[in-house]
């Protein structure tokens, strides 16, 4: 049997002592992670708050350019058509073709701007076709060409004739245009009074504006449309023509004609507004 210890600690003694070592284990660790934490904590911050804020600056970015390409997906998509809608709802666009309001402001026009204004004022103009049917009346009157005689055989050959120099003049006039960047349509005059309208509209026969709206250039793409389809009228037209003769002579009508039209264009719509039709 094993002796037993004889060093015998009083009761009150021992209470005291398992009460400071339990208050020293149950202390010390936790004192001693506090700490660290503590000392860790304000170290750690500023990285979190650095880390935080850049990827809110990132994410703001992101927003701001996925914004500002819908902008301008939007505007591209937006604008050719707001155009085109005014365009189609002008008052006399079916008679005079495509124009420019008095009180609406030069914009340069668009590829489908172009396109809309080609199509429209060699194809669905009243004012084309009624200017051809005149003067085919006028050659069938002169008999010219007399190789095609008269009645309405020989008057809708004269206007077939003419209809197609029109749309040979016109499709290299609107080409010329679009490469040198003219305006097509005819601008109506921001002036008032007859005779300073008068000379705005045969003034516009030979002279337009270029891409910047402003500045105003010889009709080159006009006339040089003109030269072509009466060069090209003289391989159809009966008996030997000179080419050179024909476009010349277009050319000369162009002048003529391309100013009476241009007047009848400025008052066209005072007129119909006079007959009763209401303006916009």
């Amino acid at each position: 049997m094993a002796q037993q210890s004889s060093h015998i600690v009083p009761a009150q003694d021992r209470t005291a002592s398992d009460d400071i070592g339990t208050s020293q284990s149950s202390y010390e660790p936790d004192g001693l992670f506090a700490s660290e934490e503590n000392r860790d904590e304000p170290l750690m911050q500023p990285n979190r708050d650095r880390l935080a804020h850049a990827e809110a600056a990132h994410a703001s970015e992101a927003q701001g350019n996925r914004t500002v390409d819908k902008k301008k997906n939007t505007g591209d998509t937006e604008k050719p058509q707001t155009t085109l809608v005014e365009m189609r709802d002008l008052p006399i666009i079916w008679l005079i073709g495509p124009y420019v309001p008095s009180d609406r402001p030069l914009q340069p026009l668009t590829t489908d701007e172009r396109k809309e204004a080609y199509l429209r004022q060699t194809f669905l103009t009243a004012g084309s076709y009624v200017a051809s049917l005149f003067n085919a009346g006028v050659e069938q009157a002169r008999d010219v060409p007399s190789a095609w005689g008269g009645g309405m055989q020989g008057y809708g050959r004269r206007f077939g004739s003419l209809y197609g120099q029109f749309v040979i003049q016109s499709t290299v006039q609107a080409a010329g245009n679009a490469a040198l960047g003219y305006e097509p349509r005819y601008d109506l005059c921001k002036c008032t009074g007859f005779w300073p309208r008068t000379r705005h509209a045969i003034v516009r026969n030979f002279v337009t504006y270029n891409r910047t709206e402003r500045e105003l250039r010889p009709e080159l793409p006009l006339y040089a449309g003109a030269l072509t389809a009466g060069m090209m009228s003289s391989l159809w037209l009966p008996g030997r023509r000179s080419a050179w003769q024909e476009g010349g002579h277009s050319v000369l009508s162009q002048v003529g004609y391309g100013s009476a039209i241009n007047v009848v264009s400025e008052f066209a719509l005072d007129i119909l507004h006079k007959l009763g039709m209401k303006k916009k």
